[in-house]
């Protein structure tokens, strides 16, 4: 539970879209010379030093959940490999306990499950897990767009990463999976 919140905000540091505009200093994603290609098609998804930047905002902040007290860092601890290391199980909101204990999110980009089942296929679907989650961040992703659209910073953020200050569905999936 927790443990898929923290996979969504870990996903928002690691793949993030990319704007129009020329980012040729930013490294993007490293290929490590002894790493398989990645799994993650990064031509649908790629990622830019905003969209990154966005994504890692978005990481740590706590403004996702229902009464904004839990952010996905809280259960991907970035010192402990974005996992949740001395719980039995993570914590969400209210400090309810999920059955399973947060996995670590690196190296995201080679897997083609996720979470303990694998349930999820898809990298740029993990993040809404923990969102929708009623023990992790409870929150309708109708009104995470609500909260990111009125917030100071986002939109600005968002139009650097996508070209636009509207803050969709598409583009907040985008901007999840594409930071960790």
């Amino acid at each position: 539970m927790v443990t898929r919140i923290i996979l969504t905000a870990s996903l928002l540091s690691i793949l993030t879209s990319s704007c129009d505009k020329d980012e040729s200093s930013f490294a993007g994603v490293p290929q490590p010379s002894n790493f398989p290609q990645p799994i993650y098609d990064f031509s649908q998804n790629p990622v830019s030093e905003a969209g990154f930047a966005l994504g890692k905002k978005i990481f740590y902040d706590p403004l996702l959940s229902r009464d904004t007290t839990i952010a996905c860092a809280d259960c991907h601890i970035s010192y402990a490999a974005f996992s949740h290391p001395d719980h039995a199980t993570s914590h969400g909101i209210d400090n309810l306990f999920g059955r399973r204990n947060a996995l670590p999110i690196q190296n995201m980009i080679w897997k083609t499950g996720f979470f303990w089942d694998g349930g999820v296929p898809h990298l740029d679907l993990v993040p809404l897990n923990a969102i929708k989650s009623p023990v992790e961040m409870d929150e309708d992703p109708a009104r995470v767009l609500e909260k990111l659209r009125a917030h100071p910073e986002y939109p600005g953020m968002f139009k650097e990463a996508f070209g636009t200050e509207e803050i969709t569905t598409a583009n907040l999936r985008s901007i999840r999976a594409a930071s960790r």
